[in-house]
């Protein structure tokens, strides 16, 4: 399982993956669930202006909860545990 950090902070959380998880696939698979969400690594690269981090993060989606109806949200999670479990290939 996950693990979600950032609740209190605002209208996003931060949903780190199990370890060896392809971020990409679960955001892949979660969109053609109807779900959007974005993997951290898009925040990394744009944070650092790096194309490879030397030592690689542990895999995290970025989610936004902000003007979203409670039925949307517990959508959503149901859709991404199942993107997590059996994400696209990559």
């Amino acid at each position: 399982p996950g693990r979600l950090h950032g609740l209190a902070a605002g209208c996003h959380a931060l949903l780190q993956l199990p370890e060896g998880t392809a971020e990409q696939a679960v955001v892949a698979t979660a969109a053609t669930m109807g779900v959007l969400v974005n993997g951290l690594s898009l925040y990394r690269f744009v944070a650092t202006g790096a194309e490879a981090d030397p030592e690689p993060l542990p895999p995290a989606l970025v989610i936004g909860f902000g003007n979203v109806s409670e039925h949307r949200i517990r959508r959503g999670i149901h859709a991404l545990s199942q993107a997590v479990r059996s994400p696209a290939p990559h």
